[in-house]
């Protein structure tokens, strides 16, 4: 065993009597960043050095002096990960910034953005691979390719990362020259990076659910673990805990968690409707507009907002709603995929017969 493996046990082992909310608080601090260290590891590792430091500066023969050398002995090796945090952004940046180009004209050329990604994924060098790998994982736990792509600019926030990752957000959302883009960007030029607010609290139900995806997936952290292609409920249920949810949700935590499962490893919010015995078949014109034929009465909209789609003959509107646009297509994918069908601005209108005797048919607006 290699002395930095033996000297991390240590760091584990120290971090094994450390008081789990100060762990936890170490853990939140590493998780997403890609570094290959444990919260253990590093919260032992500020014990240690704490008593070293302390030590020392008894030694001294100031009091004063023990404590600063044990406050910085604490703090040291929270600056090293801050300061390999920050040396693994500007290698990613750098990366992206010298491949970025070669993604653009692929993407171009006419070859799907997620193929795109699974190339530069399998062939471009570390740590830019495991960014792109987390983006795909992310992806296959039933993200939207916008916002999983979304989530690695705010990850990694450097102007590079930011300015291209705006390029390809651009093109996700039917809209910009890929390439033409990319080479109007002055990476030598100075630039402001758009102050991004958190989210606030979730106001309805689709977005306690996007909320909670999102804290589901950084629990999981794919950066270090892009393997994790279960849907694991525990760790929904901790990254339940202190989502402030909305009067109109709380109390349905257990409802939630399922609708994670269906986000994770089924078909969306849809699967309410085709995990109905009742229902023959299921019509999606928007994020909004989802008809089924015939509706039970729980799933019924009784209360369509103004100006709403009529529902076409022999549908009824129901009360199931996509997040948006990317979400639908996602969602759609996800059941007509396998039948050869596929959503898109250059295939507006797909309908398919599921194995399980379910009609789906679904059409995309215009933006």
């Amino acid at each position: 065993m290699s002395a930095k493996k033996q000297l991390l046990e240590v760091f584990a082992l120290a971090g094994e009597k450390v008081p789990p909310v100060f762990v936890e608080g170490v853990a939140g601090t590493l998780r997403g960043t890609g570094l290959k260290v444990t919260a253990k590891q590093i919260a032992g590792a500020s014990a240690v050095f704490l008593g070293v430091g302390a030590v020392l500066g008894i030694l001294s023969g100031s009091l004063l002096i023990a404590g600063l050398m044990g406050a910085l002995g604490a703090m040291g090796p929270f600056f090293a990960c801050k300061a390999g945090i920050g040396m693994r952004q500007g290698k990613v940046a750098r990366q992206i910034e010298q491949n970025g180009e070669e993604m653009a004209t692929q993407v171009q050329a006419g070859t799907p953005f997620v193929e795109s990604l699974q190339k530069a994924a399998h062939e471009l060098p570390m740590p830019l691979r495991e960014e792109l790998t987390c983006v795909l994982a992310e992806h296959g736990l039933g993200l939207s390719l916008p916002e999983a792509w979304k989530r690695f600019a705010r990850r990694v926030r450097t102007s590079e990362v930011v300015q291209i990752g705006d390029i390809f957000s651009k093109h996700l959302a039917g809209a910009g020259d890929v390439l033409n883009d990319f080479r109007q960007i002055n990476f030598k030029a100075p630039y402001q990076i758009p102050f991004e607010p958190p989210p606030g609290p979730p106001a309805n139900w689709e977005e306690s659910v996007f909320q909670l995806h999102c804290r589901y997936l950084d629990q999981l952290d794919l950066l270090t673990n892009p393997g994790v292609l279960r849907f694991e409920p525990e760790t929904a249920r901790k990254a339940l805990q202190g989502l402030k949810l909305p009067q109109t949700v709380a109390g349905r935590e257990e409802q939630l968690v399922e609708a994670l499962r269906w986000e994770v490893e089924g078909r969306g919010p849809l699967e309410a409707l085709l995990g109905s015995s009742a229902i023959q078949g299921v019509y999606v014109v928007s994020p909004t507009d989802v008809f089924a034929m015939p509706l039970p009465p729980e799933l019924v909209d009784s209360a369509p907002p103004e100006g709403a789609m009529a529902a076409p003959e022999g549908f009824q509107r129901s009360n199931v709603r996509l997040r948006d646009a990317a979400h639908m297509q996602l969602v759609l994918g996800r059941i007509l995929g396998p039948l050869g069908q596929t959503l898109s601005k250059e295939n507006p209108s797909v309908e398919g017969q599921l194995p399980d005797g379910w009609t789906v048919a679904a059409q995309l607006q215009e933006a």
